[in-house]
């Protein structure tokens, strides 16, 4: 492999925030549902909704899968081209009103695939990044900052959408497009990382075991196990919460459906707000991870959506609507927390695939859940009831699933690899110049625990076994 100039990598993260930026730039999300309903009628947009899941879920793993050995950034360049495609499609429906449905189909496919190609990806580069300029200790911070800007973007982009519909949705559309040109040229300026050789994965050597099958033992480590949990039953919540806020504030609003761009505007207003709610947050996850750790932040911050849903079950009313903008709070959480635990315990070449894993049975399992809701109920208020019920069930089983979790990985404040009773980790450092820093331990010395680290240097191989308490701090 060609080598990768250091310099090239501290770019990487800026150019990593500006495609956050413009991946971010949904101007079409506030207002897609209702473009379909007014192209096709309800029913056939609910079907066109739900080829967009089952296209991510048949993509999610592949993508994954390509991510991790085709490499991050030609897969986030998919991404890009996928949704300029798909953008270009819908605008073509909008202004012209040729084609009927198969379009629409084709849009929606191109969209999932690239949410699918993005999904885990863009997450994975930056920590594969940041790992290898020695900036892991960093990472936190620097990817909450970077989707920061990803929710910002979606905000404003959310306003916009809905204030550009109620003139045309081709100016939407239009809008789309241009958004995803820029994500598309951003990728392009940005270099591929070097292979991550800071971890090894807990679960037997990669080498001799398929992506899958890898990826299952992984699951072995508690932590591991139930973020993917915790994962899954956010990705319902949050889909449930989101899906019936529309028709929620249509119920509000006189015409309903049959006022696509009032709808659209309430819908893009909220939006905004939720993805506002967010983007403050998202800069505190790190700091309310060091004080609380993992497992609590997750259900504290599931709390969240399960109080929205609850909410909108109990009363349709206007003072309902500033409690909505809470809904994404934990999405904010577990999208900085889930790459660093599953960085710290799966090897690199694995990551972007579970992460996909982890999304994929999420969305499985909303589908179900989606399906489950259609069959036994046909009211809005009924939906929402039956979804608060799933929301409520779902976050006790987190609360309680995580007392499995030892107290060990709970923290993920430490960026190096450790030996633990269930988890071995190997962290290297690769210097050109034969020295090293030494590794400073401020905490108390105990047993029961050894962390080793290997520093492998062009002709000199050392290795530093300690012996302290797995919170400790490295200082370079």
């Amino acid at each position: 492999m060609e080598q990768v100039r250091l310099s090239d990598l501290e770019r990487n993260v800026a150019w990593y925030r500006w495609h956050q930026t413009a991946a971010g730039a949904l101007f079409w999300l506030p207002t897609i549902m209702l473009f379909f309903v007014d192209e096709v009628g309800l029913s056939r947009a609910l079907q066109l909704q739900a080829v967009y899941y089952f296209a991510v879920v048949a993509l999610e793993v592949p993508s994954g899968w390509a991510s991790d050995r085709l490499g991050r950034v030609v897969t986030m360049r998919v991404a890009a081209l996928a949704w300029v495609a798909a953008q270009l499609s819908l605008l073509t429906v909008a202004t012209t009103g040729l084609g009927g449905v198969w379009p629409l189909i084709a849009a929606q496919i191109l969209l999932a695939a690239g949410y699918a190609a993005l999904s885990g990806t863009d997450s994975t580069f930056h920590l594969d990044t940041v790992e290898a300029i020695g900036a892991v200790d960093d990472y936190e911070r620097l990817e909450a900052a970077a989707r920061r800007r990803n929710l910002v973007a979606t905000a404003l982009a959310a306003v916009v959408g809905g204030a550009l519909a109620t003139a045309d949705f081709a100016f939407v559309f239009a809008a789309g497009s241009v958004a995803a040109a820029c994500q598309l040229v951003v990728s392009l300026r940005l270099i591929e990382p070097p292979p991550a050789a800071t971890v090894t994965p807990t679960a037997d050597s990669p080498q001799r075991f398929g992506d899958l099958r890898t990826i299952g033992r992984s699951l072995r480590v508690p932590i591991v196990a139930w973020l993917a949990l915790a994962v899954v039953v956010q990705v319902v919540v949050v889909h449930l919460a989101a899906d019936l806020t529309p028709p929620y504030l249509a119920s509000l609003i006189d015409g309903g459906l049959g006022a696509p761009a009032r709808g659209a505007l309430a819908a893009g207003i909220v939006g905004a707000s939720v993805a506002f709610a967010g983007a403050w947050f998202v800069g505190r996850v790190p700091h309310l991870v060091r004080r609380i750790g993992v497992p609590a932040t997750i259900i504290a911050t599931g709390l969240a959506p399960v109080i929205v849903l609850g909410a909108m079950s109990w009363t349709v009313a206007w003072w309902i609507t500033p409690i909505l903008v809470f809904r994404g709070v934990q999405g904010a959480a577990v999208s900085v927390i889930a790459p660093r635990v599953v960085g710290a315990h799966v090897a690199a070449r694995h990551r972007a695939t579970l992460l996909s894993a982890m999304s994929l049975a999420g969305r499985l399992t909303y589908g179900v859940a989606a399906l489950a809701m259609a069959a036994l109920t046909s009211s809005l208020i009924g939906s929402l009831r039956l979804a608060a019920s799933i929301a409520f069930v779902g976050w006790v089983t987190v609360a309680v699933a995580h007392r499995w979790v030892p107290r060990g990985q709970r923290s993920i404040d430490h960026g190096h690899g450790h030996r633990h009773p269930e988890t071995v980790h190997v962290h290297f450092h690769r210097h050109d110049d034969g020295h090293h820093d030494d590794h400073v331990h401020d905490d108390p010395v105990s047993a029961g625990v050894f962390h080793a680290h290997e520093h492998r240097h062009d002709e000199v191989h050392h290795q530093h076994p300690h012996t302290s308490d797995v919170h400790h701090q490295h200082n370079h």
